[in-house]
């Protein structure tokens, strides 16, 4: 936002005009954020019993792990888990899991489709995913958090990698964010195979050797829109136009 107002000391005369438009045109906001619908971010539809543990996806979400049919996904509450004394928000979470019981499982991963349409995005918009996540204080925390941005059907466009004790303690609650641009190429490919949903999926790859456990909560998905350069225009216009109008009643 920028107010501008005339100088008493200087004339209000055509020649000042260009620079005027100039700074109210570069004032225009150049993005339109929104936060987009995950259902069940912070994990409460489901029913645990208090400081319970119970082996099951959360509602909404699709439990992914492609190297096993081996599930390992719990939904906890509360104080269930030595150094976890609780969810960031409400009182369930979920947490992933890498075993190297049974099947050596390194992934441990969930996701969901969003309410964000591909056919809506364009070029340069920026998608943002957050987490809160912690880790047990008794196993070891070395696991990867991981963030993906899929197309409907699950395949990975991007994806980042956060190790979970980087700043973080055991036990604490820490907020875990990643910013995606959108191409160019994924607007052809999302035109091109008529993609849906924009899918999140947020889990862990670890070492199953050392049965790493990781917890999340509040999951968000936010998007910074890129508006097209002649609704931009507008603005710039319509400022001068009311710049002009000021100079006339005075």
């Amino acid at each position: 936002h920028l107010e501008i107002y005339p100088n008493p000391s200087s004339p209000t005369n055509s020649a000042e005009e260009p620079c005027v438009f100039a700074s109210i045109f570069l004032a225009v906001d150049s993005t339109q954020a929104a936060t987009v619908t995950i259902n069940n971010s912070g994990f409460e539809t489901d029913n645990i019993a208090t400081n319970g543990v119970e082996e099951i996806t959360p509602a909404s979400w699709t439990y992914s792990n492609p190297s096993s049919t081996l599930d390992l996904r719990f939904m906890v509450d509360g104080a269930a888990l030595t150094g976890i004394a609780s969810a960031h928000s409400g009182d369930q979470y979920f947490l992933a899991h890498a075993n190297s019981v049974n099947s050596n499982i390194s992934v441990s991963t969930i996701h969901q489709d969003t309410s964000l349409l591909w056919s809506t995005l364009s070029a340069g918009d920026i998608l943002t995913v957050s987490a809160w996540t912690t880790y047990r204080s008794d196993t070891p925390g070395a696991a990867d958090t991981r963030f993906w941005i899929n197309n409907t059907d699950g395949s990975s466009i991007s994806s980042a990698v956060m190790n979970v004790t980087t700043g973080a303690s055991a036990g604490v609650w820490t907020e875990r964010v990643w910013a995606y641009e959108i191409t160019q190429s994924d607007i052809n490919a999302a035109a091109t195979g008529n993609w849906g949903a924009v899918n999140v999926q947020v889990g862990i790859t670890g070492n199953a050797a050392f049965a790493q456990q990781v917890a999340f909560d509040d999951v968000s998905l936010d998007l910074a829109a890129i508006p097209e350069p002649t609704t931009a225009a507008l603005f710039g216009f319509g400022g001068l136009a009311l710049l002009r109008r000021r100079r006339k009643s005075a």
